[in-house]
């Protein structure tokens, strides 16, 4: 397996050096194509968690975004922490998502919604506190992540909101498919990942709010 670093450059930045993530990534995907599913998650995991250890206990530094092959190795930590929620493993997808926000200060990704449904699950209430505030009303995963945590603290949900879930057919169309879904879509890129993705991870979330799904569809103006 390759030697995973980090090296410093200029203007308190450093970027992941040691591999092509991006190669890595497009022949893990095709594996996973192929029906290989639990070979490919396994791969990301072994190599998220060697871009993760690689940096330092105590650091200031921010990642360089505009280096690709970084923002790549930071992407093998997303789909890795993604496959951790699906398969239940709430706890280690949240600590890869916290990684991700220590040294991404731009946050490409929906780190913070998806770390929001994370700590619903973990019933970690104080974590749930720190990370919402970050959580904006801009994406279908975000508006999701946002609602869950209205009817977990009120039994309610916004009223914008709920119409903005609702009307998304597409959105309301998968929200019984869960994993399998984020499987397919791996087969399927034309799909909108961010609808995709927020109705995959929408499942255990109202598994566990009992009532959340008849609230969320049955709300009115």
């Amino acid at each position: 397996m390759a030697k995973i670093s980090f090296k410093p450059c200029e203007g308190n930045l450093f970027r992941f050096t040691g591999m092509d993530f991006k190669k890595f990534l497009d022949e893990n995907i095709s594996k996973q194509r192929a029906g290989k599913i639990e070979e490919a998650m396994d791969e990301r995991y072994k190599i998220a968690i060697n871009i993760a250890t690689c940096l330092p206990d105590e650091f200031d530094m921010v990642l360089d975004c505009l280096d690709d092959n970084s923002r790549n190795a930071t992407n093998v930590m997303y789909i890795s922490a993604i496959d951790l929620y699906m398969n239940e493993d709430w706890e280690r997808s949240a600590a890869l998502l916290e990684t991700i926000l220590d040294i991404d200060s731009e946050d490409c990704y929906s780190a913070p919604a998806i770390l929001t449904l994370c700590y619903i699950m973990l019933e970690d209430d104080d974590c749930l506190e720190s990370i919402v505030s970050d959580v904006e009303v801009t994406t279908t995963m975000n508006i999701f992540a946002l609602s869950a945590v209205d009817y977990k603290n009120s039994g309610t949900i916004n009223v914008r909101m709920a119409e903005k879930l609702k009307s998304n057919h597409q959105f309301t169309e998968y929200l019984h498919y869960g994993r399998e879904l984020w499987d397919k879509y791996t087969e399927n890129s034309k799909e909108d990942m961010d609808v995709v993705l927020a109705a995959a991870l929408a499942r255990p979330i109202l598994k566990k709010l009992e009532g959340l799904e008849t609230t969320l569809l049955n709300t009115k103006k």
